[in-house]
């Protein structure tokens, strides 16, 4: 069975919402009864809310599946969005005690990403010097 375009303008990954709901999380409750960690897409389509295309899974899985497509910059140094200069100035400017300019929140608006990048660069865990990008 084909995908079914969920209709809406959709959000800048294509997923479309109902408040502050994706509507493939709605359409997979309904139809399944239950609302899993995740809802992942057989179709690797966000804009499809086809219940035929949506499976429970978990973020490990999920994380795993994205990698083994290659849609991870975890994988794919190219869809990085911080250069390694931005990460050691990311290093250098953080301040773990709630600062309004330097802390985790501020340094993700600031350099544009999520502020579970930036945690996850001052632990250590991603964006690792001896890559080259």
């Amino acid at each position: 069975m084909s995908c079914i375009d969920h209709g809406q303008k959709g959000n800048s990954q294509g997923y479309g919402h109902r408040g502050p709901r994706k509507l493939h999380r709605i359409i997979f409750e309904q139809y399944f009864g239950y609302l899993p960690e995740v809802v992942m897409h057989t179709c690797d389509n966000p804009r499809c809310i086809n219940p035929k295309h949506l499976v429970a899974g978990s973020w490990d899985a999920n994380n795993k599946d994205r990698a083994a497509k290659g849609r991870s910059a975890k994988s794919r140094k190219d869809l990085r969005k911080l250069t390694l200069e931005q990460v050691s100035e990311i290093k250098a400017r953080y301040n773990p005690k709630r600062d309004p300019v330097n802390g985790v929140s501020a340094l993700a608006r600031y350099y544009g990403v999520d502020s579970n990048t930036i945690y996850h660069i001052i632990k250590g865990r991603t964006y690792f010097e001896n890559t080259s990008m």
